[in-house]
Order: C-alpha cells, then sequence, then structure tokens
C-alpha cells in the first residue's frame, strides 16, 4: 500500500550514508530572508512567553541547521510508537532529522485519507537543472494499473534550501492529489516552526 511505501520512500532519501554526504554540496541558507527573520522572531517570542511546546520532539526544539517549514499541528513525543496511532483522523507531526549534521528534516503528518510529507535538505548533488526560488515542479503519481494520481510530490526551493511535499489519498481522484492548485494552497499554508543557525 502506498502509505507504507512513503515511509520507505523517506528512508531512501533521508537515509544517507556518510559517503554520500561527502559527495554533496551543502547549501548555505538564507537567515536573512525578511519572511524568515519575522517568523524566527516570532517562534522566540513564543519561546520567552512560555508558548513552545514542551516537547523536544517539538519541531522548534530539533537540533536542524535550516529552517523547518511543516504545517502547524500538534508535535507528537516518542509515547508515539506507529503511524497507526494517527489513524483516527486526528492529525498530527512526526518528525525524523539528521541526528549528525542537521542539513535535514521530515514532518509526517496523517487525517482522514491523507498523509502529508514535508521533507527539507540543504543537501544536493549539483542538480543540473535547479530550481528557481518559488518555482514548483510537480510529480504526480498512480497506482499500478490506474491513470488517476493518488500521489503527488511538489519540489520547490526556499530560504536557498531544497523543500518537497508529497501528498498521498486513499481515495482516487481526491483533488488534494490530483489537482496543482490544491496542493500549491497546502504549500502557501506552511509556516517556519524552527531551525537554527
Amino acid at each position: 500500500m502506498r502509505f507504507e511505501r512513503m515511509s520507505i520512500v523517506c528512508a531512501i532519501i533521508f537515509g544517507t550514508s556518510s559517503l554520500a554526504f561527502a559527495q554533496a554540496i551543502v547549501s548555505d541558507v538564507d537567515w536573512n530572508d525578511p519572511s524568515l527573520m519575522m517568523a524566527m522572531g516570532q517562534i522566540e517570542k513564543e519561546k520567552v512567553k512560555g508558548l513552545e511546546s514542551a516537547s523536544p520532539y517539538a519541531a522548534s526544539q530539533l537540533p536542524v541547521s535550516l529552517p523547518i517549514l511543516g504545517l502547524p499541528l500538534p508535535d507528537k513525543t516518542a509515547s508515539v510508537k506507529s503511524l497507526e496511532s494517527l489513524a483516527s483522523g486526528q492529525a498530527a507531526a512526526l518528525y525524523k532529522y539528521d541526528r549528525n549534521k542537521g542539513y535535514w528534516y521530515s514532518q509526517l503528518s496523517r487525517g482522514k485519507d491523507i498523509t502529508v510529507l514535508v521533507q527539507g535538505s540543504r543537501l544536493s548533488e549539483g542538480d543540473p537543472n535547479p530550481l528557481q526560488p518559488e518555482e514548483i515542479s510537480f510529480q504526480f503519481l498512480a497506482e499500478d494499473g490506474s491513470s488517476k494520481p493518488t500521489e503527488v510530490v511538489a519540489s520547490f526551493k526556499r530560504f536557498q534550501v531544497r523543500y518537497s511535499v508529497t501528498v498521498t489519498c486513499r481515495k482516487v481522484d481526491d483533488p488534494r492529489c490530483s489537482q496543482e492548485a490544491a496542493v500549491r494552497t497546502l504549500i502557501s499554508s506552511l509556516k517556519v516552526l524552527g531551525g537554527k543557525q
């Protein structure tokens, strides 16, 4: 099933070996981007007010050296043992991240009939066709034997960082997985949730 495959894809993308790290190019983050500075300032204000999650698994606590874009959802702690515990229909976010260098992260959220995987990485292998800032590249995927998409991968660059959003739908013809406009709306709802300079 595609939901299980997404976890495997995530592991392949971010299960980067030390050899791959040595060959990859590490991009510099544009921490001076005005919208990023404003978002990071808001996160700091929430820390001072004690509004941020006390969980060490909260996005604002992750030791990741890039802006963490994601859906503004409740963070889940280590007490969440599997994605099945998110299948009740109430959306929540689980995070994985590069514990070695802090060069990448992923945020996995599951709601009713939909799973959203947001990934960010400072690593690249010298893409010959690099994305321009805010340009979005779409790839629609269908189940085997079907021509109707049930998954879409949208890639874009922001703050000099590569991000991707993978949306997987249980139902064929769900507009969230078959229409660019729906995915663009989802991307526009992403917020800066953390990140360390």
